[in-house]
C-alpha cells in the first residue's frame, strides 16, 4: 500500500523514527480492517497458527491462503487513496495557483484545509513538490557555501533525494555564464551537488533561445 502511495513521488527529507512506525502501524491497520470483514482474513490468520504443528504443505496453504487476502486488500487500498490523493493534490493546487493570483479566498476554509492536509512541513520539500507538480524542465541555480555558483537544469532525468546513500541534488545538465547568457556544459551528462555543500536554491522559468544551445531566465 505505502509502495502504492509512494510511487513516482518526489523522494523527499527522511522522516524521524517514531513517524515512520506510527505510519506502518496505521496502515496496517487499515489493511487488516478491510482485509478481515471482506475477505474473511481473520479465519486464515487463525488457520496459520493452528498450522504450526501440522506438515509443511498444511503451512503453505495456510499462509497463502492469508497472504494473497491481505495482498489485495493492500493494493486495493492503494489504488483508490493513490487516486484520492492525487486528486486532492491538484484541487489544492489549484486553490494555492488562484490564491497567488490575487483570488485570496478561494476554496474558503475547506480548502485552506485541504492545502495544509497535501501539503508537506519542510520548506525544501515544498519547494520540490512544487516544482514537480509543474511537469516541466526548470532552470537551477545553487550557491554553494564556498560563494560559488552553479547553474543546471531539473528535468525528467533529475533527481532529489535525501532518502539513500548518495543523497543530494543531481541536475540533467550543467550549465556555465557566457555573458549574459548560459550555455551547455559540451557533452554534460548530469551534475550531482551534495546536500551539505549548499547554501541557497533558486529554481527559475526558463526560455530557449533561438539557436537552442542557450537559455535566458
Amino acid at each position: 500500500m505505502l509502495e502504492i502511495l509512494q510511487f513516482q513521488r518526489a523522494r523527499l527529507y527522511e522522516r524521524g523514527g517514531l513517524t515512520t512506525i506510527a505510519i506502518y502501524l496505521i496502515v496496517s491497520a487499515i489493511v487488516w480492517a478491510v482485509a478481515v470483514p471482506a475477505l474473511g482474513a481473520d479465519r486464515h490468520l487463525a488457520s496459520v497458527i493452528d498450522s504450526a504443528d501440522r506438515g509443511g504443505n498444511a503451512q503453505v496453504t495456510a499462509y497463502t491462503a492469508l497472504a494473497w487476502r491481505v495482498g489485495v486488500a493492500a493494493i486495493g487500498i492503494g489504488l483508490i487513496l493513490r487516486a484520492l490523493l492525487s486528486r486532492a493534490e491538484l484541487i489544492a493546487f489549484d486553490l494555492e495557483s488562484r490564491r497567488a493570483e490575487g483570488d485570496t479566498s478561494a476554496g474558503g476554509t475547506l480548502g485552506t484545509a485541504l492545502i495544509r492536509a497535501v501539503s508537506v512541513a519542510s520548506a525544501w520539500d515544498a519547494l520540490m513538490t512544487w516544482v514537480r507538480r509543474q511537469d516541466r524542465a526548470r532552470l537551477v541555480h545553487v550557491r554553494l557555501q564556498d560563494g560559488s555558483d552553479v547553474y543546471g537544469m531539473l528535468a525528467t532525468r533529475g533527481r532529489v533525494d535525501f532518502q539513500a546513500d548518495g543523497r543530494g541534488l543531481v541536475l540533467d545538465v550543467e550549465l556555465v555564464a557566457s555573458g549574459d547568457t548560459l550555455v551547455e556544459v559540451p557533452g554534460s551528462d548530469g551534475i550531482f551537488i551534495a546536500p551539505e555543500s549548499v547554501a541557497t536554491i533558486a529554481v527559475i522559468t526558463l526560455s530557449l533561445a533561438a539557436d537552442g544551445d542557450r537559455v535566458e531566465p
